[in-house]
C-alpha cells in the first residue's frame, strides 16, 4: 500500500499531485511496519510555488478518495510487488541492510523464517487485500497533519 500510494514517481500521489495537477514538487508515502507500538503510515508532500498548504491538503484528500473508490490497477500492483521483492533480495547484498531487516523483525516478534519468506508473502498479496487495508486504515480520522513553515521575519 505504501508503494502504491507514494513509493516513487509511478505512485498515485506523485502521479496525481506532481505530474498531473502540478500542485506539489514532491509527494511520497512510507509505511513504518517494524515498530513495537502502533505502526505509522507517513505521507509527505511539498507544495509547488504559490500553492497553499490548504490547497495541497484538499488535493490529497481528493486523490485519496479517488484511490479508495477506484482501487489499484493490476500493473501498478505488480510493479509495487516487484520493487518490494527486489528490495528484500538486494538487502542480502548489504550486511548492514540485512542486519537491520533481521534485527527490526526479531525485535517485534517475527522469526527468521518470516524474514526469509517475505518476498514470497509479498508476491501472494492481491489487489483486494491491498484495498481492504487501504479502506480500513486510510480514513483520515486518526490522522495528524503537520505543516512545516518558514520562520517569520523577526523584524516584522
Amino acid at each position: 500500500l505504501g508503494h502504491l500510494v507514494g513509493g516513487g514517481q509511478t505512485s498515485m500521489l506523485y502521479r496525481t499531485l506532481v505530474v498531473e495537477e502540478k500542485l506539489a514538487v514532491s509527494a511520497w508515502a512510507y509505511y513504518h511496519g517494524t515498530a513495537l507500538d502502533e505502526s505509522r503510515f507517513i505521507v509527505n508532500m511539498t507544495p509547488a510555488p504559490d500553492v497553499s498548504l490548504e490547497t495541497l491538503d484538499k488535493a490529497f484528500d481528493r486523490a485519496l478518495a479517488t484511490f479508495l473508490k477506484e482501487g489499484v490497477d493490476a500493473g501498478s500492483l505488480e510493479r509495487a510487488k516487484t520493487r518490494l521483492m527486489a528490495d528484500a533480495i538486494y538487502a542480502r547484498d548489504s550486511q548492514s541492510d540485512l542486519a537491520r531487516w533481521y534485527g527490526s523483525s526479531l525485535a517485534i516478534g517475527q522469526t527468521l523464517s518470516d524474514v526469509e519468506e517475505w518476498p514470497m508473502k509479498i508476491d501472494a498479496v492481491d489487489a483486494e487485500a491491498v484495498m481492504a487495508v487501504a479502506r480500513r486504515w486510510l480514513d483520515r480520522k486518526p490522522a495528524v497533519t503537520g505543516h512545516l513553515l518558514p520562520l517569520e521575519d523577526e523584524a516584522a
